[in-house]
């Protein structure tokens, strides 16, 4: 719990956490009840693993804050009954713009695609966000603000692999970008 109270500071790093690092990179991951639980801990563990390998020195200088967002924040339950908390979207109302926004599905989607709410905040953060990209139902949500659907048709576990060679410095065998490298 120390780990999470440190890094949990109005959305800003306390400086004598990682002092040498210079850019901080902000992702966002918008969550629904249902969404699919290891490919959302997969997306913040690759950008957990790029913080370390900075820290190290090993890495960019690059910092990468992961914010969990849902609708209303709160608690979000998975498709494998695990409970997760998250800000709401309206915290970010006013945030500078994503490197990477990620759009989870989930059996909560098809509710919220009449969340006027919701919706805005979308066609305001997906212009905003470097690289937005969907998770199964969440593309429904992306269309229904007004953006074109994901064309990603690899395995999302392909795209892991790509990000962790890349990580290590080794050149992934398929040369099309992955939506996890081009947020790196």
């Amino acid at each position: 719990m120390e780990c999470f109270s440190e890094f949990q500071n109005n959305g800003g790093l306390d400086q004598h956490v990682l002092p040498h690092i210079s850019t901080v990179r902000h992702i966002a991951i918008v969550l629904f009840n249902g969404f699919p639980l290891p490919e959302v801990a997969s997306i913040a563990e690759v950008f957990q693993s790029a913080n370390s390998l900075a820290e190290n020195g090993e890495f960019d200088a690059t910092r990468y804050e992961v914010s969990l967002l849902s609708a209303s924040g709160g608690r979000v339950v998975s498709s494998s009954s695990v409970f997760v908390w998250t800000e709401s979207v309206e915290v970010r109302r006013h945030a500078d713009s994503f490197r990477a926004l990620f759009i989870a599905g989930g059996a909560g989607v098809r509710s919220t695609l009449r969340d006027e709410r919701l919706i805005t905040w979308l066609r305001r953060a997906c212009p905003r966000s470097e690289f937005v990209h969907t998770i199964d139902e969440g593309g429904l949500l992306r269309e229904a603000a007004g953006f074109a659907h994901s064309t990603s048709g690899r395995k999302h576990a392909d795209r892991i692999g790509d990000v962790t060679l890349k990580l290590l410095g080794a050149t992934p065998s398929n040369s099309a970008m992955s939506p996890m490298r081009t947020a790196l």
